[in-house]
C-alpha cells in the first residue's frame, strides 16, 4: 500500500485500506497531542521570532517592523483599559494626520468642530459622522 496516495479521499477505497491506515492516524494525532508539538512549537515560535523575522525585516529594510511586531505580542495580554486608550491614542494620530494632508478631511473635521485632540472617550468618537460613498467620489 502506497501511503502517499490519500486512500480517504478515494472513491474506490475498501474497508481494509481504510483499517490499514487507521493506526497511521492515530499515531499522528498521538504525536500532535505530545508535549514534542509543544517544544517544537516553541522552538518555531523562538526561531521565527528571533532568527528569521528580524533577518528578513533587515534584508528588505523595512525599519520599525520588529518593534511593532513585539509591541503587539506584548499587548496581547493588557487589560481591556489599556487597549482601548492605545486605540483612542491611534485614532487620535491618524485624524491628525488626515486633517493635515486631506483637505476633504480637514473641512469635515472642521465642519464639526472636532479637533483631533478633543477626541478622549468613545462617546467623542461617535461625533465624527460616517463618510458616504458620494461623499467621496
Amino acid at each position: 500500500m502506497n501511503l502517499a496516495q490519500p486512500l480517504l479521499f478515494r472513491a474506490d477505497c475498501n474497508l481494509q485500506q481504510l483499517c490499514c491506515i487507521l493506526p497511521w492516524i492515530r499515531a499522528i494525532a498521538r504525536y500532535y497531542a505530545s508535549r514534542e508539538v509543544s517544544t517544537v512549537r516553541k522552538l518555531n515560535d523562538w526561531f521565527v521570532g528571533h532568527v528569521s523575522f528580524p533577518v528578513t525585516n533587515y534584508l528588505l529594510n523595512r525599519r520599525g517592523v520588529l518593534a511593532s511586531y513585539r509591541q503587539m505580542l506584548q499587548s496581547e495580554y493588557y487589560p481591556e483599559e489599556r487597549l482601548q486608550e492605545i486605540q483612542l491614542s491611534k485614532f487620535r494620530d491618524l485624524l491628525c494626520h488626515a486633517g493635515r494632508f486631506c483637505p476633504h478631511y480637514a473641512k469635515k473635521l472642521r465642519q464639526i468642530g472636532a479637533a483631533p485632540e478633543d477626541i478622549r472617550s468613545l462617546e467623542d468618537v461617535r461625533r465624527i459622522p460616517p463618510l458616504s460613498r458620494q461623499e467621496l467620489m
